[in-house]
């Protein structure tokens, strides 16, 4: 169960990676901007019917930016789980339950 923990969030952080290079990508400027996305969870660990809160930040040049980041979470059979696209900067956020 903890290796399906762990591998939900290494998933995640690899989305989030991708997602910022994918960003940065599409910018043709002489001075090009960076883009930081950063991913945290409350827990390291969790049981069977924990909430889970994903935090998510991204940068533009080191000042927060309100942009959209996609989270997605697969199960240890690598199915999608959960498929949520949010603003970042945005604290009216919102909670899913998954049963």
């Amino acid at each position: 169960m903890k290796t399906s923990r762990n591998s939900l969030i290494l998933t995640l952080i690899l989305l989030f990676m991708v997602l910022s290079t994918s960003l940065t990508q599409n910018h043709a400027k002489a001075n090009p901007e960076v883009l930081g996305v950063s991913v945290a969870t409350d827990k390291q660990t969790y049981n069977v019917g924990d909430p889970v809160l994903i935090t998510t930040n991204a940068t533009l040049d080191g000042n927060l930016y309100s942009t959209l980041v996609a989270v997605e979470i697969r199960d240890p059979y690598n199915n999608v789980y959960l498929l949520r696209t949010v603003k970042t900067g945005d604290v009216s956020g919102g909670y899913w339950k998954i049963n």
